[in-house]
C-alpha cells in the first residue's frame, strides 16, 4: 500500500517548525520515527498535505538529569532511553513498559518516547483501508454516529496504544508542550482527554517537546 501525496520540510529550528504549524493548522502532521504515522497514512486515516519531521531540531532528543528532574527530549528513541544508566538505575519500571513495546528492530531503534505517548487509538474496524471502510457506515470516529466495536454506544471505544503512557503517569511524569502562542506543562495524564475519536487536549498547533520524570526519592 503506497503513501499519498503530501508536502515534506524538516525545518532546522523549533520556532519555524512551529510558525509552519500555525500556518497550516490541522492540515500538518509531524513526523517522529514514523511507526505509528506511516501506516495511517497508507490507509488514508491521516488527510495530511504537510508532514513535518523534527529529525533537524537540536534538542529534541537529549537525554539529561537536571537535579532530581530527569529530562527526556521527545525524540529521544526507545532504546537509548532503556539503556540510560539513570533509567535503568532510578526507574526500572519505565524499562520494563518500553520493552513491552513492538518489535525491538523496529519500535525500538525507530521509535520515540514523544511518539509513543502520542500514538493515536486503534480499533479493528476503524484501521483498515479506505476501500475496507468504504463498505461500512462511518464510525464516531470517522465523522459519523455508531461504533462498530460497542453496538448502540455514543461514544468512539478505539483503544489508546500507549505502553509507556501509564508508566510515565504513576511515576508523576509532566509534558512539556509548545507552539507559536507559548509553551506550557502538564502532568501526563492530563495529556489524554479519555475520548476514542480525539485522545488528546493538545491544542492545533502544539507539539510534544520534553518528558520531565521526578526521580523518587
Amino acid at each position: 500500500m503506497r503513501l499519498p501525496r503530501f508536502d515534506y520540510q524538516a525545518p532546522a529550528s523549533l520556532a519555524a517548525l512551529l510558525a509552519l504549524l500555525d500556518q497550516k493548522g490541522p492540515a500538518a502532521v509531524i513526523l517522529a520515527g514514523g511507526t505509528d504515522l506511516l501506516p495511517r497514512m497508507k490507509h488514508r486515516l491521516v488527510p495530511a498535505e504537510l508532514v513535518l519531521s523534527l529529525k533537524n531540531l537540536p534538542g529534541l532528543s537529549d537525554i539529561r538529569l537536571d537535579g532530581i528532574m530527569l529530562r527526556i527530549g521527545a525524540m529521544a528513541e526507545l532504546s537509548r532511553v532503556i539503556e540510560h544508566e539513570t533509567v535503568k538505575k532510578e526507574l526500572p519500571g519505565l524499562v520494563q513498559a518500553l520493552k513491552s513495546v513492538g518489535a525491538a528492530g523496529i519500535q525500538h531503534h525507530r521509535g520515540t518516547l514523544g511518539g509513543n505517548l502520542m500514538l493515536q487509538t486503534r480499533c479493528l474496524h476503524y484501521n483498515r483501508s479506505d476501500w475496507w471502510r468504504s463498505g461500512r457506515e462511518r464510525c464516531h470516529k470517522n465523522g459519523g454516529q455508531v461504533c462498530h466495536a460497542l453496538v448502540d454506544s455514543k461514544d468512539c471505544h478505539a483503544v489508546m496504544q500507549s505502553d509507556g503512557a501509564a508508566m510515565l503517569a504513576a511515576l508523576s511524569a509532566q509534558v512539556a508542550l509548545k507552539s507559536a502562542k507559548g509553551e506550557r506543562i502538564l502532568p501526563v495524564q492530563d495529556l489524554f482527554s479519555g475520548k476514542g475519536d480525539a485522545p488528546f487536549t493538545l491544542s492545533v498547533g502544539e507539539i510534544v517537546t520534553e518528558i520531565q520524570i521526578p526521580l523518587p526519592p
